[in-house]
């Protein structure tokens, strides 16, 4: 049985990462958004605003969501060593958008994301299956 102190090691280090990642992304979006009150045209404003802003929030939305799942991942089958990686699923995704790529290209048109989740989802219950 774990006790409370035994979670207070994880979450300082979470803080500390969330803080030092704050500043970092301060800093570097600081120079920038003071230069957005400006009404004229400025190429460091434009690329600011439709190129780093939009990738920086991407990459933390994605950054959370391979944090979940792999979290999930370990509590859902009580094994600290289990991740989409170890298990196939990211390979199974992978596998469904070349076979698909390949073979039936129109479907990608309609969404590469469909097409992984459902590669996933069959690896990950060949795997199921198998265990």
């Amino acid at each position: 049985m774990l006790s409370r102190r035994d979670n207070i090691g994880p979450a300082i280090v979470f803080l500390l990462l969330m803080c030092g990642g704050g500043v970092a992304s301060w800093f570097l979006a600081a120079p920038a958004l003071s230069e957005m009150v400006r009404p004229d045209y400025d190429v460091t404003r434009m690329v600011f605003t439709y190129s780093t802003l939009p990738r920086l929030a991407t990459a933390l939305i994605a950054g959370a969501a391979l944090a979940l799942s792999g979290a999930l991942f370990q509590q859902v089958l009580r094994n600290p060593l289990a991740d989409p990686t170890t298990l196939g699923v990211s390979a199974g995704a992978n596998l469904a958008l070349v076979v698909t790529s390949l073979f039936i290209p129109e479907l990608l048109g309609a969404g590469r994301d469909l097409v992984a989740l459902i590669g996933s989802a069959t690896a990950a219950a060949i795997v199921v299956s198998l265990g």
